[in-house]
């Protein structure tokens, strides 16, 4: 009976995360038009071309600065908390950053990376859709609004699987990272 409880969940997670990612992978090492009429085995062709394309470089670097700028907006207001804490306690410099500002800022600088990371590689699609279109000059074009252009308005369905494939690793790793190792330093 217990197992007939996770049975829904096994099905979500197998059709909403495992096929995607898999169907991503496959999709990778083809080029194939936009029916997928038209199949190509072409290998690791799409990352080596991914890697050595100018715009697709620039979209980290622009995703880069949106994950950082969300990032330091967000630790303004808990820096202000930890300067007015900072007054009320008497000491040293150092010994007013140990005890007030580092145990105050730990936890929030956590969720502020996990919340952030996120929204720089995910929430940020819609905004730069309706406003810019990745313009001007890629400017605003993240890695995920790349994978759109490139799929949905280039017709490369194998290249954007690749970069999709490409987007999917960097946000385990990350998230592996964050919740293994920092979590560990963070004092609530």
């Amino acid at each position: 009976m217990p197992y007939l409880l996770v049975l829904p969940q096994m099905a979500v997670t197998l059709i909403f995360f495992f096929w995607p990612a898999g169907q991503a992978l496959y999709q990778s090492v083809l080029r194939q038009d936009a029916f997928g009429i038209d199949l190509q085995f072409v290998g690791l062709e799409n990352f080596r071309d991914l890697f050595s394309d100018a715009q697709y470089l620039n979209s980290f670097r622009v995703t880069g600065v949106f994950a950082v700028g969300v990032t330091l907006v967000g630790l303004t207001v808990s820096l202000m908390l930890a300067y007015f804490a900072d007054r009320v306690v008497r000491g040293g410099p150092w010994r007013r950053f140990w005890s007030i500002i580092f145990p105050l800022l730990s936890p929030t600088t956590f969720f502020l990376m996990v919340i952030n990371v996120v929204y720089a590689f995910f929430d940020t699609f819609a905004i730069i859709d309706a406003v810019t279109h990745g313009g001007p000059v890629n400017a605003t074009n993240t890695l995920v609004y790349k994978v759109y252009q490139d799929g949905f308005r280039g017709l490369d369905i194998g290249g954007s699987a690749a970069q999709s494939v490409v987007l999917m690793g960097i946000v385990i790793v990350l998230t592996v990272v964050q919740f293994r190792y920092v979590e560990r330093k963070v004092q609530y």
